[in-house]
C-alpha cells in the first residue's frame, strides 16, 4: 500500500536566494527506497545506468551507480537493495544533472546522510543555492546531527522560492560517500505558498467555465 510521510520545514539559504526543505515521499516499492510524491517521473537506475525518459541528462564517473555496500566506499540507503547512485572519491568527487527543462523542484532519496556530503542547484551557471548533508539532516533526523548513520534514509523535497529556476543540480562529496536514488523533477507549488500564477489562471478559467454553464441551465 503507498503510503505518504511528511515532516517539517527547513529553509537553507546561499547568496540572496533560498529554499524549502521538506522530507516525506510515496513507500510504494519497498526494495526501491522512498519515491517523490510530487514530481511525475522518476530517475531509479535500476538497470544499472542513468539512462532516462525524464529529459535529465547525467554525467557521472565509472562506478557511480551501485548495488549494495562496500565497506569504506559506500552503503546502501536502507530500505533500497536496488541500484543507487554513489558521489565521492571512489566514484568521482562529483556528479552533474543536467535538465532539459528549467525546474522548481528537485527530489531524491538520500542514506547515511554526512557533512561532506553536497547539493548544488544552477540556472546555467549561476549557483541558486547550496546545502550540505548537516543541513538535510536537520531537517530529516531533528536532534540526531550528522553522523552518517547507515540506518537512516529519508525522501528529500527541495524546492526554490520566489519564482527561481534552476536546470542543473550537482551533487558532491569530498569523502566517501553521498548516496542518493529515485531522483524526481518538477515545476511545483512550495509548501505554504499559493500556486503558481499559470494555476491560478487555469483555477480561474475552470470557475468560470463553471458559472458559465450554470447561467445556461438557469436560463
Amino acid at each position: 500500500m503507498k503510503k505518504t510521510l511528511i515532516a517539517a520545514l527547513f529553509v537553507a539559504s546561499a547568496g540572496a536566494q533560498a529554499g524549502v526543505i521538506t522530507v516525506g515521499g510515496n513507500d510504494g516499492t519497498p526494495t526501491n527506497g522512498f519515491t517523490s510524491s510530487v514530481g511525475n517521473c522518476t530517475i531509479d537506475f535500476n538497470d544499472g545506468t542513468a539512462a532516462n525518459s525524464c529529459g535529465a541528462t547525467y554525467t557521472l564517473a565509472a562506478g557511480s551507480i551501485v548495488q549494495s555496500s562496500v565497506a569504506g566506499q559506500y552503503a546502501t540507503p536502507a530500505g533500497d537493495t536496488s541500484y543507487y547512485l554513489t558521489v565521492g572519491p571512489s566514484a568521482g568527487n562529483n556528479v552533474q544533472v543536467a535538465l532539459n527543462a528549467q525546474a522548481n523542484y528537485f527530489g531524491f532519496y538520500a542514506g547515511s546522510l554526512d557533512t561532506y556530503n553536497t547539493v548544488s542547484f544552477f540556472l546555467n551557471d549561476n549557483e541558486v543555492d547550496s546545502f550540505t548533508g548537516t543541513a538535510i539532516n536537520a531537517v530529516a533526523f531533528p536532534g540526531t546531527g550528522t553522523t552518517g548513520n547507515q540506518a537512516q534514509a529519508a525522501y528529500i523535497n527541495y524546492y526554490t522560492t520566489d519564482a527561481v529556476q534552476f536546470n542543473r543540480v550537482v551533487f558532491s562529496s569530498s569523502s566517501n560517500a553521498f548516496e542518493t536514488d529515485n531522483h524526481s523533477f518538477a515545476i511545483a507549488t512550495p509548501p505554504g505558498q499559493v500556486p503558481l500564477p499559470g494555476t491560478v489562471a487555469l483555477l480561474g478559467l475552470g470557475m468560470a467555465g463553471l458559472g458559465a454553464m450554470r447561467r445556461r441551465r438557469i436560463a
